[in-house]
């Protein structure tokens, strides 16, 4: 672009023949005088006139290749670029390439108009030219690696039309589309809640905004400025969290800015945002901006141009520790980024899909939306979206629902036959199947609550890995609402714990090794039982084989937990009780319970659990929570529990 930019100043301000110091192309002496006289008119910037006249140069001589050449840049140069211009465009230029072939710039000439092609989504011509420009003997040698560059891009371009997605692309409706530019939509995990940049106008004078949308019954709300964030400084390229409480979004030229942009995080309370907060572990003296935040909000994906990197704009992450602090940022590396563009990173839910923007692979020309997926820690090779959604225009901003199934983007509107307006749009389709995205994602959302007062409290929501014990999410939920919600993605099993100082935890379990057949949001209220005597919760995560008491390594995650509160609270005592289903003898039941219980408690004391403080108790199947009545309820009543006894004293709140 730089290029084309220098070479159209150069023909506006200087006569092409003086430029390049060749006699004309035409003999004829009216052409050549028209030729001249608009020359000296284009000097002194007086455009319209010039253009007159070397509109004169070609109607008295139509093989004049160098008054071709003129108009070809002039008109691309002051023209409006609707399809009617651009069709006058291609002709001169290519007129000038026809009755000038063996020149010098005649090369240079067939690169930029093979160029201009691929910004017109015109595959085929592209590459005949390009082909054309490299096979031409006096070709530009420091240009024949672009070119081929070019002319790959070009082929995987025509093979991609030829093989389009199955999908339907629809812009949003007018209650979000409201402005001449909308751009960077970021949705919830339950697609309630829509956030974007909008700007009222093509100025400067008119700065980036951050807006929000709500779906209600179903149709989409007008949006708004999202209040506590929008000033009078560029707020722009926001990711919300998949709880849609905490929003990280880039501004410009603010007064606490460490470069030209930074990266600011708020956090919702209630219906409140905080005050944004410049992350300065992430930030540098270099742009930095369109960053994406992981489903629990403790990973941020981001583009930057500062030094250590490997292409002009690099995508880099950083996360939050457990003391809540971002770490210094660290290069994606070569697998995903190249010499050129990466741009506009959006992790998806499922925290292995990276969806980007990159001008540095093969594509349909300018900038492209990929996919790579971190498997066993390694990014993969990004795979082009594919057609329609890439085009031959700039495709930078993608949002991808949990589930999958959805995807938002912005889409550029260029001047057609009729209109050189231009601005972008916000729109959606269908996810594709040929898509690899690893793994799906659902959510789990509703309150958390006390049992007694029934009053809306805050806790920490962990979602833990059984297999590695891994912490794979942690959410909080509102203090002021209790409002929570957790991504929970399909390949494993979770177990899924609820804190609050001063309470029982409460344990659940969801099994998502598999993929669903149907994948349907959980919706789950949870009480809280404050710690005092006789207060319990049932441990659904400490596990067993069938008939027997040793321990499973799923449940390692479970007894860490035990361990973890009672070192918390050091002044309660316990008792853990085994329950069976009414399958076999009531004697043998009261046996197997005893023996799970005793495993669990002879685990806590060979991890620095006083002894005193436990007790083993075997009911067999005395205490059913149901009727026994098939497996699901049998499976209800074969469960570990966890009682307070006795406490002196509650922890320090």
């Amino acid at each position: 672009m730089k290029s084309r930019f220098l070479m159209s100043m150069f023909v506006l301000t200087c006569a092409a023949s003086v430029a390049w110091a060749q006699p004309l192309t035409s003999s004829n002496k009216k052409a050549q005088s028209a030729y001249d006289e608009a020359n000296v008119l284009l000097q002194k910037r007086e455009y319209d006139k010039g253009i007159e006249l070397m509109e004169k140069a070609v109607n008295r001589d139509p093989n004049f290749a160098d008054a071709h050449l003129a108009l070809g840049h002039l008109y691309m140069f002051l023209m409006p670029k609707n399809e009617k211009n651009m069709a006058v465009i291609f002709g001169h230029f290519e007129a000038y390439l026809q009755y000038a072939p063996q020149q010098r710039e005649s090369s240079e000439v067939a690169h930029f108009l093979a160029s201009l092609y691929m910004d017109y989504g015109k595959y085929e011509q592209a590459i005949k030219w390009l082909e054309w420009s490299i096979a031409h003997p006096k070709r530009n040698l420091e240009q024949t690696d672009n070119a081929e560059q070019l002319l790959a891009d070009a082929k995987f371009a025509k093979e991609a039309v030829l093989k389009p997605l199955p999908i339907t692309i629809q812009a949003l409706p007018p209650a979000v589309n409201h402005f001449p530019l909308q751009y960077f939509p970021t949705i919830t995990a339950d697609k309630q809640t829509l956030v974007y940049v909008g700007r009222k106008g093509f100025t400067s004078a008119y700065d980036e905004d951050l807006y929000v949308a709500t779906l209600k019954n179903n149709e989409w709300q007008r949006s708004t400025p999202i209040p506590n964030i929008n000033t009078d400084q560029n707020e722009g390229t926001a990711c919300i969290s998949g709880d849609g409480r905490s929003l990280v979004f880039s501004s410009c030229g603010t007064a606490d800015s460490k470069g030209g942009c930074d990266i600011y995080i708020s956090y919702k309370i209630g219906n409140q945002w905080t005050k944004p907060q410049n992350i300065e572990a992430i930030n540098s003296e270099y742009w930095d901006s369109q960053p994406s935040l992981s489903a629990d909000g403790k990973t941020i994906y981001f583009s930057s141009n500062r030094a250590g990197g490997i292409g002009k704009h690099d995508i880099w992450g950083s996360h939050q520790n457990e003391q809540g602090q971002w770490q210094t940022p660290v290069n994606l590396g070569d697998k995903i980024n190249t010499p050129a563009d990466e741009l506009a990173p959006f992790i998806h839910a499922n925290g292995q899909t990276l969806f980007f923007s990159s001008s540095g692979y093969a594509g349909m020309g300018k900038l492209d939306l990929y996919l790579s997926n971190n498997i066993n820690g390694q990014w993969q090779t990004p795979e082009n979206l594919g057609y329609p959604l890439n085009t031959a225009k700039d495709e930078t901003a993608i949002s991808i629902t949990a589930d999958g199934k959805t995807a938002f983007f912005s889409r550029e509107q260029r001047a057609t036959r009729q209109t050189s307006a231009e601005g972008s749009v916000l729109a959606w389709f269908e996810v594709p199947n040929t898509w690899n995205i690893v793994h799906k994602s659902n959510y789990l959302k509703g309150t958390v609550f006390d049992n007694q007062t029934k009053e809306k409290i805050g806790a920490t929501v962990e979602l833990i890995d059984l297999a590695s014990g891994q912490k794979m999410y942690s959410v909080e939920a509102d203090p002021k609402t209790g409002e929570y919600l957790m991504v929970i993605t399909e390949g494993k099993n979770y177990a899924l714990y609820v804190n609050q100082k001063g309470y029982l935890f409460k344990s659940l379990t969801f099994n998502y090794l598999q993929p669903k057949t149907t994948n349907q949001p959980i919706e789950m209220d949870i009480p809280l039982e404050k710690i005092q005597a006789g207060s319990l919760t049932v441990l659904n995560n400490i596990s067993f084989e069938s008939g027997k008491y040793e321990l499973l390594p799923s449940s390692v995650a479970e007894l860490k937990k035990i361990q973890a509160f009672m070192k918390e609270n050091p002044s309660i005592e316990i008792e853990i009780a085994g329950h069976t289903d009414d399958v076999g003898s009531k004697t043998a039941n009261i046996e197997l319970s005893q023996k799970r219980a005793a495993s669990v408690v002879k685990y806590l004391t060979q991890n620095g659990i006083t002894a005193k403080r436990l007790q083993a108790k075997g009911y067999g199947e005395t205490r059913p929570l149901n009727t026994n009545t098939g497996e699901g309820e049998r499976q209800l009543n074969r469960r570990i529990e966890f009682k307070i006894l006795k406490t002196s004293s509650l922890p320090k709140k």
